[in-house]
């Protein structure tokens, strides 16, 4: 309950109150040997997910992250928003190799191809960016901020 109830309230932007909530989450799964290693690794996510949305508490919300891959390696989210934190960071190599790690994980994953193609893009490589935002757009042809980026790169070009 405590992991649903803290889900709802980070939804509902309420960062402090849903942190709360997933804390408590993750000290009863701990204690719980039938709760999945896939589901802890989450709710580690999720945290440092809110805690980096405070941009003082970034390198905090990593160490959550962190903590979530170590329980469980193969949750591509926790590589793509570890990633999402090392960008914001300008953390560039760390962030595109967790997102290539993502990618690996989930070749299907839209959003880490996108991450990918915005920290290449970061680092100055914009072809590869352009493959980056082209396969995310393979994956999700809706996906708006792929579109915008691959616009953005071929109005340069032009």
């Amino acid at each position: 309950p405590f992991m649903n109830y803290g889900v709802l309230l980070k939804k509902a932007a309420r960062f402090d109150e849903a942190e709360v909530m997933l804390k408590r989450a993750a000290v009863l799964m701990a204690d719980e040997r039938a709760v999945s290693k896939e589901k802890i690794a989450r709710v580690y996510t999720t945290l440092g997910n809110i805690m980096a949305k405070n941009s003082s508490r970034m390198e905090e919300g990593l160490e959550f992250i962190g903590k979530g891959i170590e329980v469980y390696p193969k949750l591509a989210e926790a590589h793509n928003s570890r990633g999402s934190i090392l960008h914001k960071l300008k953390r560039l190599p760390e962030a595109k190799a967790s997102f290539e790690e993502a990618i690996e994980l989930n070749p299907q994953y839209a959003n880490a191809h996108f991450n990918w193609g915005l920290a290449v893009l970061h680092m100055g490589d914009r072809k590869r960016a352009e493959e980056g935002f082209k396969k995310t757009l393979a994956i999700d042809r809706n996906h708006l901020q792929a579109k915008s980026q691959l616009m953005s790169l071929l109005q340069e070009q032009q």
